[in-house]
């Protein structure tokens, strides 16, 4: 039956939304599909309407993980059409509103924060607007803290500390207000990729010490995986590798679990990093070319920086620098631009390197 066939999405919808924000996309991708397929069964209303569109950009956001960003933004694209067969104009500006805050999102995962702040700032101008006229909807204010949150991290990507901190300051403050204290281990988090950016690596390393400990509590792996990341980078900045190695290990087994896509990718480079500075030569190759292979796929420019270390474990396994060596990372260097301290210092660590290899052969 038509209503039943709504009430079947959107069960499935409900699963899959769950097993996203789990960061398990594989199985959420499924649920979502199976929901989409319910829908067709039922009514044509603005309802169900409501639903598909909701049911899509949840699908893109995970898609962007898995298959890239063509197949996330015609996802995208999908749910705004969707949207458009709405009569209400106030529900077509929510959803509208949530496609951006999600799209801005995919981006930032994928590797573009600077597009991603575009995309936050419009969702958050839409739920401010709201709230000023008089909206008390507490999914609103909910959705308003996310995208701060969210915003605050692409800020800290793009080296932007001042608006950065005001819009993570906003977090702790309107989520204390309004009792959304999941929103506080996040914003510390994202503070300390401020304060990492800004070079005050220690203040970096208490921030993430700080969330660590609240993750681990609420028995959250998942996200600790992702704050440790950050950490083993911030680690890799002050030489400390054998430390990021440990930390980066623990992280990788439950990024390949739950399939977490770019992070994985970002763990085995850095891991690549490690490896190469600890002279674990295999390790780096093995690592530098696992990441190089999905942030290609992927079409993430980060895949020359994995390629780059892969070179220079290479030279420095044969003790000299061969011409067509040199001239790949020529090339690469001439296409590849680090956009983090950890990635030049590392640069400049593995120059030194390899320069005494070659010497010594």
């Amino acid at each position: 039956m038509p209503a039943r066939a709504l009430d079947r999405a959107r069960e499935s919808y409900q699963r899959g939304w769950a097993e996203q924000a789990k960061f398990r996309f594989p199985s959420a991708i499924r649920l979502l599909k199976r929901a989409l397929v319910h829908t067709e069964r039922a009514d044509a209303t603005a309802e169900r309407a409501e639903l598909r569109a909701r049911i899509m950009y949840t699908l893109g956001l995970c898609q962007g993980e898995i298959s890239g960003m063509g197949v996330a933004v015609e996802a995208f694209d999908q749910a705004r059409r969707e949207i458009d067969t709405i009569p209400s104009a106030a529900l077509r500006a929510r959803l509208h509103g949530s496609v951006d805050g999600n799209q801005g999102l995919m981006v930032m995962r994928l590797g573009q924060p600077d597009q991603a702040v575009e995309w936050f700032s419009r969702y958050i101008s839409y739920a401010e607007q709201e709230i000023q006229l008089g909206g008390h909807d507490p999914s609103l204010t909910q959705g308003l803290v996310s995208c701060l949150l969210n915003r605050g991290f692409a800020y800290a990507a793009v080296r932007k500390r001042d608006p950065a901190i005001a819009d993570l300051e906003r977090v702790i403050k309107i989520g204390g207000e309004h009792n959304l204290p999941q929103y506080y281990p996040f914003a510390v988090h994202a503070l300390g990729n401020v304060h990492k950016q800004s070079g005050d690596l220690a203040e970096a390393l208490r921030r993430y010490e700080e969330a660590e400990r609240i993750f681990r509590a609420d028995d959250q792996p998942e996200r600790l995986a992702r704050l440790q990341l950050d950490q083993a980078e911030t680690m890799l900045m002050i030489g400390l590798s054998d430390e990021a190695g440990k930390h980066l290990d623990e992280a990788l087994p439950m990024m390949r679990t739950h399939k977490f896509g770019q992070e994985i990718a970002e763990v085995e480079m850095f891991r690549a990093s490690a490896a190469l500075l600890d002279g674990e030569l295999d390790l780096a190759r093995r690592m530098a070319k696992a990441s190089m292979r999905k942030l290609e796929k992927r079409g993430s420019t980060w895949w020359m920086m994995a390629a780059l270390i892969e070179l220079w474990a290479h030279a420095m396994q044969a003790k000299r620098v061969t011409n067509t060596l040199a001239q790949k990372a020529l090339t690469l260097s001439g296409t590849s631009r680090p956009t983090t301290s950890s990635t030049r210092q590392g640069w400049r660590n593995c120059s030194r390197r390899v320069s005494r290899s070659a010497g010594a052969g």
